[in-house]
């Protein structure tokens, strides 16, 4: 996060979603990225992530990447709407990290709070 910071206080706002859940998602990110497809492959992910026995950034990546590899889908499909459903924001540090900082319990109810009211 420090790399996008001018001053301290923009950590506590870039990094807002580290300690709230977020209300408001991306726009541009939203428009461009999330579309009939975002919902069912973010239900799919989480399905996947909520069956894992150690919720690692390590162990969180492998399943994303051997999501992307079952499907046969490029990170630019999948993972925009995965940090778009978990942060709220269009770009960030490492979402394999987020993820395991967050607990699989929180990173499973943003999924889902984000299909909710993304569609």
């Amino acid at each position: 996060m420090s790399e996008r910071a001018t001053f301290p206080q923009d950590l506590l706002e870039e990094g807002r979603f580290l300690f709230e859940t977020p209300t408001e998602y991306d726009e541009k990110t939203r428009a461009k990225k999330w579309n009939e497809e975002s919902a069912p492959m973010m239900k799919d992910l989480a399905a996947r992530f909520n069956a894992l026995p150690d919720f690692t950034s390590e162990a969180i990546e492998a399943c994303f990447k051997g999501y992307l590899a079952e499907k046969e889908l490029g990170f630019g499909k999948v993972g925009p709407s995965f940090r778009l459903a978990v942060t709220g924001k269009g770009m960030g540090p490492s979402m394999f990290t987020i993820c395991a900082v967050l607990g699989k319990d929180e990173v499973l109810a943003r999924i889902s709070k984000a299909i909710e009211v993304l569609g």
